[in-house]
């Protein structure tokens, strides 16, 4: 009467019991510590989120694993290992209109710590600017310190 040699116990309760399939994948690891951030007081990240009113989207904090899935169907997969979520307004909330998979480098463009000035019509952080125009960031932001209107601090010369 025997069906298998074991293996076909195991692959039955692992179909019964597998949910999403994603446990401790990239994906995962990245809803569950955006999850944490946001609702845990104990996590060290918790200041920069939950506890300056960063929140998740309902639809996002669903009862797992509704909520998990949801999160993938809105996000899709990372294109890769380097991305992670980023809130495209670092003051919003995690919400499908609110976030992209983005590098580290598009990320640190994006703190709240940055400098955002506005030129040709598209802002963009006083980093990004100043290596775009040849200004010593430095000397940009001694420029925007001073009191100079945006447009000289960005068009003068630097003189070498």
């Amino acid at each position: 009467h025997t069906k298998s040699c074991g293996c076909l116990h195991r692959d039955v309760a692992r179909l019964t019991k597998t949910i999403h399939g994603k446990s401790n994948t990239h994906v995962w690891n990245t809803y569950q510590n955006m999850i944490a951030r946001c609702t845990d007081s104990k996590n060290p990240q918790y200041k920069n989120y939950g506890g300056r009113g960063i929140n998740i989207c309902t639809r996002w904090r669903n009862i797992p694993p509704t909520g998990f899935q949801t999160f993938l169907a809105d996000m899709g997969e990372p294109p890769g290992q380097q991305y992670s979520i980023d809130r495209i307004d670092n003051n919003g909330n995690y919400k499908p209109s609110n976030c992209r998979w983005a590098t580290g480098s598009t990320q640190a463009r994006n703190k709240t710590n940055n400098v955002v000035l506005e030129f040709g019509g598209k802002k963009m952080c006083a980093a990004e600017l100043s290596r775009s125009l040849g200004i010593p960031y430095k000397r940009l932001l001694r420029r925007i310190k001073h009191g100079w209107p945006q447009d000289r601090a960005l068009t003068a010369p630097t003189g070498g």
